[in-house]
């Protein structure tokens, strides 16, 4: 999927992610170890319109290393926004994937963190033709930044359904 792509499924998400899809940092990948938001180490980042579901992630753990995230890692390592949300924030991206939702504030945060925990995982695989990695952190630390239960709810209702695609690792 194209950044213009990208751009338009935010712009159905609401103004504050079509912000998020268009002001894409020159270090996004700083939490999790790259430089270039195109590339992982040698590897070039494919994009496009696959991905893997939160349960393939959290039943395969050995399709993790090549990411350079560990089931171990806290969240809030990846997604710098969590600070706002220290009870959800201090959970590992293994547990996050087991994250469900509730009718509050943190019922959305834990669905958008758990979609965003695979979402990051799917854009990190080499095998997965997925988002870039910057705009899934954009996209979720804008939503977590925001505060606002909508906005969280719908970027995890965008990347939900990016991760529900199809599944190359299966």
């Amino acid at each position: 999927m194209s950044r213009n792509a990208i751009a338009l499924c935010c712009v159905a998400a609401g103004a504050v992610l079509m912000a998020a899809c268009n002001s894409i940092p020159t270090d996004p990948l700083a939490p999790i170890g790259g430089e270039d938001p195109g590339k992982i180490g040698a590897a070039t980042v494919v994009t496009g319109d696959n991905g893997c579901t939160p349960g393939y992630w959290k039943n395969h753990l050995e399709s993790w290393p090549i990411t350079s995230l560990s089931p171990d890692q806290p969240v809030d390592t990846v997604f710098g926004e969590l600070w706002l949300y220290p009870e959800v924030g201090s959970a590992t991206l293994l547990e996050a994937l087991s994250f469900s939702g509730g009718s509050d504030l943190l019922g959305a945060v834990r669905l958008l963190v758990r979609a965003g925990v695979a979402a990051v995982l799917n854009a990190l695989h080499p095998d997965v033709p997925h988002m870039l990695p910057s705009e899934v952190l954009n996209i979720v630390n804008t939503a977590l930044d925001s505060q606002d239960r909508d906005t969280i709810l719908a970027a995890a209702a965008l990347l939900g359904d990016r991760n529900d695609s199809v599944c190359p690792l299966d």
